[in-house]
């Protein structure tokens, strides 16, 4: 728990009245925060397998180590921020349908419909963990009038099914397909397969958004893509080389099948400003190379 310096105590009595007001808030909740650690902390060593996060309880999370759920747990909200970092660069205010590939336990397409930036959420998720989550979720945030939740994985439409890798405690990076050398011990289940143009119809490139979270799996996905890429329909993804690479994609890969797009924005940068899509390359090779100190970014491709 932080403890609040001599310096600090002396900006405190000097400042006015709203500002002292801000800062007790502030205090406050960082304290809770600082209390919710702790008690994730706990949880993880008593080995707790689930756990309600929010207050009223708007999230069953499973309890692992894993970022993603302890975020959740003690800021009540992961990803969600980057959902309005794109907004705000697309220049939206809402969105017709929102299509959440690789949707987790719901912690961006739940609280866009609570807050009405959705008009209606698509969400896909293979994991059947995160899945039922998901599902528990949609229905304690009483938003399921809204949401289409559809149990499987998304690929190229070359299979009904696909194998998912189930990371062992991090809920959030489970991956599909992974090469045998490359599973880490991983418990590997079969999992329902399709494509996002057999779930989506009627798509407007002025009203709907692609939002894809699935672990080096997107160039499968986009390849089931064919019609919503050909509509240009703005798209937010992970893109991570080494994950891309894993599963045999190169950067002309990629480029092929963001081909319909014009342009691009790293999503990490402050600077708003969209970049010509042929600059991704160099993009790949600085995440690749390791320029930009990690190893992926989420980039919106309009």
């Amino acid at each position: 728990m932080q403890s609040i310096s001599v310096d600090g105590a002396r900006r405190f009595m000097k400042a006015d009245t709203n500002l002292k007001k801000k800062m007790l808030r502030d205090i406050a909740a960082q304290l809770r925060q600082d209390s919710r650690k702790m008690m994730w902390q706990f949880l993880l060593k008593k080995g707790e397998k689930f756990t309600f996060a929010g207050t009223p309880k708007k999230y069953l999370i499973p309890v692992t180590d894993d970022d993603l759920g302890q975020q959740i747990f003690v800021y009540g909200q992961a990803e969600f921020p980057k959902l309005l970092v794109a907004l705000d660069r697309l220049r939206w205010t809402s969105v017709n349908t929102f299509i959440d590939v690789g949707a987790n336990i719901g912690q961006v397409c739940i609280p866009g419909l609570q807050q009405g930036i959705f008009m209606q959420a698509l969400a896909i998720e293979p994991d059947p963990v995160n899945f039922g989550c998901l599902a528990i979720n949609v229905h304690l945030g009483g938003v399921s009038q809204q949401i289409q939740l559809i149990h499987a994985a998304v690929g190229s439409g070359d299979s009904k099914t696909l194998e998912l890798a189930i990371a062992p405690s991090e809920f959030g990076d489970h991956q599909i397909a992974l090469p045998p050398h490359l599973d880490q011990g991983r418990r590997v289940i079969e999992v329902p397969a399709t494509t996002i143009d057999q779930v989506t119809t009627q798509l407007s490139p002025q009203q709907d958004l692609l939002w894809m979270d699935i672990q080096g799996y997107e160039a499968a996905a986009l390849e089931g893509a064919e019609n919503a890429r050909s509509l240009r329909i703005p798209i937010v993804l992970e893109f991570w080389p080494e994950g891309l690479s894993h599963h045999g994609v190169t950067i002309e890969r990629m480029m092929s099948l963001l081909l319909p797009y014009g342009e691009f924005t790293d999503l990490s940068k402050s600077e708003p400003g969209f970049q010509r899509l042929s600059e991704l390359p160099r993009l790949w090779e600085a995440l690749l190379s390791g320029e930009l100190g990690r190893g992926y970014v989420d980039i919106l491709c309009r």
